[in-house]
């Protein structure tokens, strides 16, 4: 079993989010309003690789300049965190070009000065995070720059807090007079619900789902009606002082990896809040194996897991990393070989739209496999993300249908003290409307757990390991939303899991591995920050 926990070691995938990552048509803006389309990025050599000498390396980006129709002049090159720095001197090794358009016509180009180029183009990293104080506008991206996280409000003072303290703390980020001020006043001040909070320049998104997290254990603390059982959780767990004297901490406890915020009252008794939105959220494969690690140090904890110690074994695998976890339990399963698993693993670095059938890299189980996923594009397809992707799918279906998994899974979710708390609110024109929070609690309220790849693994990159879909009240299962390029059929037939098979994995060896946009007849423009500060949009 160590073997297979030490498996990333060996096994690297680089999983990047950004401009390589992007469609052509992604918005970005300024804090000032101005607007730019992301066009495209491409990456020399293509195919990857380096070149030897600077004079080769200059030598193409002359020619690269010229196709497109610009001076080198006209490039704004960053680094590695998206900063504008000067064009690189003498220099081997590759680069990429990124082009954006402005409402104007006007044309931006992006550049980056990378060692070598991988020809999986998403592992070649440019940030989306453009000069000029540029950024990703889809709405997560927007959800993420709001800054409402406890740990981005509240800094490095996220310990033994009072709503007050949380409250000074949201002044200090955003201003006395600050919209995120006047909410957080406006909620403590206010005891039934609904409450009405004035949306002003606010996510409504971002607020719910983390400025929530400050606001719900600020409301247990404050004595706000809540619904559901939250009296109960305070007997059972903080009976020596209740809510009223408990003081809060954000981030990581002893509580487990799925708690946001920690509740301490005066006797030193300890709560747990998971916070999520109405629709709550998947955990993730840390947030389980977190729970693990914490629950062996507590004798009750330990008699759980041994209770359950061959599916906290599968649960080790399937969590151990999204390459291992997917291929390692598939061996498992019996749904491919050791020697198909390595076949996979030989394909690695094949560039996307690389012919695969036929080749006599995989074997015709691998390849019927390969061929049953239909993706969108399949020029985009890389190889090896496909066929993973593939038997991701397949490994969640034969894990939820064949093992007890979800039983164990939902019985370590639901140990210890916590309760979980979710924000019922909505918006109506300008206005959020926090309907109530909902206090769930005992914890038996998680009933089961499904594995799910759907949103994690796809054929042409991957957005990290399999997630836990959590069911609550009474609910058994739920269909996989599916993933971004295509259905997976299930067509195998899954083994069933011996406590054999789990033993033999850990004695078998670790795994090992082996175009430019036409040139627009519109106007050029600098890509820096001083001119971008000045156009402005439409």
């Amino acid at each position: 079993m160590r073997d297979i926990l030490n498996l990333l070691d060996t096994v690297v995938v680089t999983e990047s989010v950004g401009l390589a990552n992007r469609k052509p048509g992604t918005l970005f803006a300024n804090p000032q309003g101005d607007e730019l389309v992301f066009q495209g990025v491409k990456f020399y050599p293509e195919g990857g690789g380096a070149y030897a000498t600077p004079e080769e390396w200059q030598q193409t980006l002359d020619q690269v300049c010229q196709q497109l129709g610009i001076s080198p002049s006209k490039i704004q090159w960053v680094d590695g965190k998206g900063n504008a720095v000067a064009a690189p001197n003498n220099q081997k090794g590759g680069f990429g070009i990124a082009e954006f358009d402005s409402p104007t016509g006007q044309r931006y180009f992006l550049a980056r000065y990378l060692r070598a180029i991988s020809p999986i183009p998403i592992e070649n990293e440019i940030s989306n995070k453009l000069p000029g104080g540029y950024r990703l506008q889809t709405d997560v991206a927007k959800k993420e720059a709001a800054g409402y996280k406890p740990t981005d409000v509240l800094g490095g003072n996220l310990n033994n807090l009072s709503p007050a303290d949380i409250l000074a703390g949201i002044q200090a980020k955003f201003g006395v007079d600050s919209d995120e001020a006047n909410a957080t006043e406006i909620f403590m001040s206010t005891t039934s619900y609904p409450i009405r909070i004035p949306l002003g320049n606010m996510n409504f998104t971002a607020f719910t789902n983390y400025f929530c997290e400050m606001l719900q254990p600020m409301a247990l603390v404050l004595g706000h009606k809540t619904t559901g059982e939250a009296q109960k959780a305070e007997q059972d767990w903080l009976n020596q002082g209740g809510y009223a004297s408990c003081r809060i901490t954000f981030g990581g406890s002893k509580i487990g990896g799925l708690t946001d915020s920690t509740l301490i009252n005066s006797a030193g008794q300890v709560m747990g809040l998971s916070t999520k939105a109405e629709d709550g959220a998947k955990a993730s494969a840390k947030n389980l194996m977190d729970k693990v690690a914490e629950m062996k140090s507590d004798p009750n904890g330990q008699k759980l897991l041994t209770k359950y110690a061959k599916e906290i074994s599968l649960i080790e695998v399937v969590t151990s990393g999204s390459t291992p976890g997917a291929l390692e339990t598939a061996v498992l399963a019996k749904l491919i070989t050791l020697k198909e698993r390595d076949q996979i693993m030989s394909i690695r670095k094949l560039p996307p739209g690389s012919e695969i059938i036929g080749q006599k890299l995989l074997s015709k189980n691998l390849e019927k496999k390969y061929a049953g996923r239909q993706a969108r594009d399949p020029a985009a397809v890389i190889p090896f993300f496909h066929i993973r992707a593939v038997l991701a799918n397949e490994v969640a279906d034969w894990v939820n249908t064949t093992t007890n998994f979800g039983k164990a899974a939902a019985a370590i979710l639901n140990w210890g003290a916590f309760i979980q708390v979710k924000t019922h609110a909505k918006q109506s024109g300008n206005e959020i409307v926090m309907d109530k929070f909902e206090v769930i609690y005992p914890s038996e309220a998680v009933t089961n757990v499904e594995l799910s790849a759907g949103k994690t693994f796809y054929s042409t990159g991957s957005k990290g390991n399999f997630t836990f879909v959590i069911l609550y009240n009474g609910a058994t299962e739920i269909k996989d939303a599916g993933d971004e390029d295509g259905e997976v059929p299930a067509d195998t037939a899954p083994a069933r899991l011996s406590a054999d098979d789990l033993n033999q994995i850990g004695r078998e060896p670790r795994l090992t591995g082996p175009g430019a946009k036409a040139s627009r007849q519109a106007q050029d423009a600098d890509f820096d920050e001083k001119t971008l500060g000045r156009k402005k949009k439409g």
